[in-house]
């Protein structure tokens, strides 16, 4: 009985965070629409794995659109800002991909610093927008300390994030077409949702010398 409750147990867990996954990337679809409005959604989404990745039972809705409230200004320019360096990088692709030589190999450096920028920016900045009470100054330099003092967590963030970007690219259109619903329901909740497991580690660590004060509730 105790194996057979364990068991019952966890498969309502994973039912019930599968969802809740479902919900929040829908909902991130639809208060992004507006393109402006992606930082803010974007931080909604964050402020709802993380505590989710903590076990605390939340209501996606609620949480969601109160932390899409809350934090508004502070991701709005998070957003205008991560909208304008993914452009860039585009652009940057495209000339790299028309030049030949020295400057080919300098601009891919350039691109691959850019994007290391974006990511540790998607990752760590959301989420201590989401956690913490501070300016966004003081986000942005905790941002990159905890980004430095924690590199193997950081590029593991950074491939997790970029998996289904390359899968979008890169995949057949054939498996796209069968897999359509997988991407439309996870392809950013799930990511962001492991993401979230990794950094309640290293918010642990951060609690521990400055954070815990400024934590929200």
């Amino acid at each position: 009985m105790d194996r057979n409750s364990k068991l019952k147990n966890g498969l309502i867990t994973f039912l019930t965070i599968t969802g809740d996954l479902m919900a929040l990337n829908i909902l991130w679809f639809l208060c992004s629409l507006p393109i402006i409005t992606i930082g803010p959604s974007t931080n909604a989404l964050f402020t709802v794995t993380l505590k989710l990745a903590k076990g605390e039972s939340v209501s996606v809705l609620k949480t969601f659109f109160k932390a899409f409230k809350e934090n508004f200004k502070q991701s709005l320019a998070v957003g205008a800002f991560s909208v304008f360096t993914i452009i860039t990088l585009y652009a940057d692709v495209n000339y790299i991909l028309a030049i030949d030589g020295l400057f080919q190999k300098l601009y891919i450096v350039i691109a691959c610093i850019v994007l290391a920028i974006l990511l540790t920016t998607i990752t760590y900045l959301n989420a201590l927008i989401a956690k913490y009470n501070n300016t966004l100054k003081g986000h942005i330099i905790n941002t990159f300390k905890l980004a430095f003092v924690n590199p193997i967590q950081t590029i593991l963030m950074w491939l997790i994030l970029l998996v289904p970007v390359f899968c979008v690219l890169f995949i057949q259109p054939i498996v796209l077409l069968y897999m359509g619903w997988f991407f439309i329901l996870f392809l950013v909740s799930l990511p962001i949702y492991i993401c979230s497991y990794i950094l309640t580690g290293i918010f642990k660590k951060f609690d521990k010398t400055e954070g815990k004060n400024n934590a929200k509730r």
